[in-house]
């Protein structure tokens, strides 16, 4: 039998276990907002029995250890969308970056193959749709009156406006993809942080774990930083006998031991590629920011790049080949009327610049003919084979809705994956969450249970003094 002593000693074992729980129920409340903490609870087990006439006999319960409430698999889920997520995010970005350099309102509607308009110039800046019409307009205002100074001034004008949009387009784009490229080292040094921080974490994992104790709280910082990890490039993580993280076949943590990282080196364009340190292979990266930069960098600005700068280029010689062939007033002939070979260094020939009355858009050296004036008037609806049998408007406008799409394709996968990424939030949340009322309960139930086990101490005590009081008599 326990007796006295031993009923004495079970009391205060109870004690110490509702102790443990109103702490814990305390530290749950305290991460209540913490969104990387997952709740806890106490684990207590029946304390081991003695033999007694009438049987085993109970002598209470003990605590051993804190339990940590995961669900693994949608502890991973959120990781494989995050990198998702993080994918997305970082191409809408990029992308309206280009939307404004673009200085179109782009109808991402319309049908790539149509030949309407792209929608208007944003915010009052001047976009190459509205600069090719009105270049073109400006030969036609000349094939009214070809010899007028005024309409020759407004030529140049325009010529010039369109020239240097399509320059400052393309240096843009070139900025952009220079930045990106600069942010592809600076994010490969953050994965190599995240990394390192993983491997410390997982190593004091490791050591802390001996028997049932659990290292909860640095568990919830390691899938914080792997979460974290997750947003920049896609990470495959195993957990059974040994920690690793990987990406693409590539590990970067075996058992619990950083053993690579990643390293950014330029190739011969200057774009940084991202490699293993260790053997200096090319790193696949799937989903993650880094995919989202490295795909805008690489595709997405240098398609666009590319298509404008083509329209520059067949622009530059169908305006120069009409060009030369006519007259100007004082009857000189054959210069071209840009300079240059594409966007990147289109320019109008100074010395139309300087003397518009050179312009050449008379086909007979009369100051009265507008042959040539027409042509380059004509020019803007005429197909170009160069251009897959389009006008160049035609071309811009195929360019750009192309382009609107690509980005309204993202933007409706960016809200798609909201809504998933909510959805597996709420369920972790609803798993692994602290709900205030649940602790609330429980800091009472285990109050109670304290209250009684102080009771029965007190009732122990008036036990042992009434026997010493015998034993007196």
């Amino acid at each position: 039998m326990l007796g006295l002593f031993g009923t004495l000693e079970m009391a205060r074992q109870s004690l110490q276990v509702a102790q443990h729980g109103v702490q814990l129920a305390g530290h749950n409340l305290a991460n209540a907002a913490n969104p990387a903490y997952a709740r806890q609870r106490l684990q207590i087990e029946t304390a081991e029995t003695i033999p007694s006439p009438i049987g085993a006999e109970g002598t209470g319960a003990q605590v051993t250890g804190y339990h940590q409430i995961r669900d693994q698999i949608v502890d991973r889920s959120i990781i494989f969308e995050s990198s998702i997520s993080s994918y997305l995010q970082e191409k809408e970005r990029s992308l309206t970056q280009m939307e404004t350099y673009l200085g179109q309102t782009i109808d991402r509607q319309s049908s790539a193959n149509s030949s309407g308009t792209v929608g208007s110039s944003t915010g009052g800046q001047y976009g190459l749709a509205e600069g090719m019409a009105e270049f073109f307009n400006t030969f036609q205002s000349l094939s009214v009156s070809p010899s007028s100074t005024a309409d020759r001034q407004v030529a140049m004008l325009k010529a010039r406006q369109l020239a240097d949009k399509f320059k400052d387009l393309d240096s843009r784009l070139l900025t952009l993809k220079s930045r990106l490229n600069e942010e592809v080292s600076a994010q490969a040094e953050e994965v190599n942080k995240l990394l390192a921080q993983i491997a410390e974490l997982s190593n004091d994992i490791k050591q802390s774990e001996i028997g049932n104790a659990r290292a909860n709280e640095v568990r919830d910082r390691r899938q914080e930083k792997l979460e974290a990890l997750a947003k920049l490039t896609d990470i495959q993580v195993t957990d059974t006998e040994t920690f690793n993280v990987s990406v693409n076949g590539v590990t970067f943590v075996h058992a619990s031991v950083l053993i690579d990282s990643f390293k950014a080196v330029a190739d011969g364009n200057g774009s940084y590629q991202l490699t293993s340190a260790i053997t200096g292979g090319v790193i696949g990266i799937n989903s993650g920011k880094l995919k989202g930069i490295l795909a805008t960098r690489d595709t997405s600005i240098t398609s666009l790049r590319s298509k404008i700068s083509l329209l520059a280029q067949h622009l530059i010689t169908e305006v120069n080949a009409r060009h030369s062939a006519g007259k100007a007033l004082d009857g000189s002939t054959g210069r071209a009327f840009f300079t240059g070979t594409d966007g990147s260094n289109i320019s109008v020939n100074t010395a139309l610049e300087d003397d518009p009355r050179l312009i050449q858009v008379s086909g007979n050296g009369d100051a009265g003919d507008n042959t040539v004036a027409l042509n380059l008037a004509r020019l803007a609806g005429e197909p170009l084979a160069a251009l897959g049998n389009r006008t160049f408007s035609d071309h811009y406008n195929v360019t750009v809705t192309s382009f609107g799409q690509e980005l309204s394709d993202v933007k409706t996968r960016i809200g798609d994956q909201a809504v998933l990424d909510q959805m597996l939030t709420s369920q972790r949340e609803s798993v692994s969450g602290v709900s205030v009322d649940d602790e609330m309960t429980h800091l009472i139930t285990f109050q109670r249970a304290y209250q009684a086990s102080s009771r029965l101490i007190g009732v122990l005590d008036e036990l042992l003094l009434d026997t010493i009081q015998m034993g007196a008599r």
